[in-house]
């Protein structure tokens, strides 16, 4: 039984998870390895409840980790002052509106 501390993390980690079902297979994608090792530790634990509410002793889990998933967002991007600039403005909008109201700019 996890502690509040991994069941908390687990928590974290099935929120963002993306999820698939075919079949009588969860399939669980999940973006790094360390989700992986969380989910397969506690895989037992997790199937026996799903397959417990849903009635179903035929429920498996596969878990899956999201390929690219940091690749294919900076592939062909050379961070230099204005591209970091650039990306952060995307991540933040207001960046830009508080650069104008204090009439300051990032290199």
């Amino acid at each position: 039984m996890p502690n509040v501390q991994e069941r908390q993390f687990l928590y974290i980690t099935l929120k963002a998870c993306i999820y698939e079902i075919i079949e009588h297979r969860w399939i669980v994608t999940v973006d790094n390895e360390v989700g992986k090792s969380a989910l397969l530790q506690y895989r037992e634990e997790i199937i026996a409840f799903f397959r417990e509410k849903c009635m179903n002793q035929s429920i498996v889990m596969e878990v899956l980790v999201k390929e690219g998933h940091f690749k294919e967002d900076f592939k062909n991007l050379a961070l230099t002052g204005e591209n970091k600039k650039k990306l952060l403005e995307e991540k933040n909008p207001l960046l830009r509106l508080l650069q104008q109201k204090f009439n300051t700019f990032m290199n």
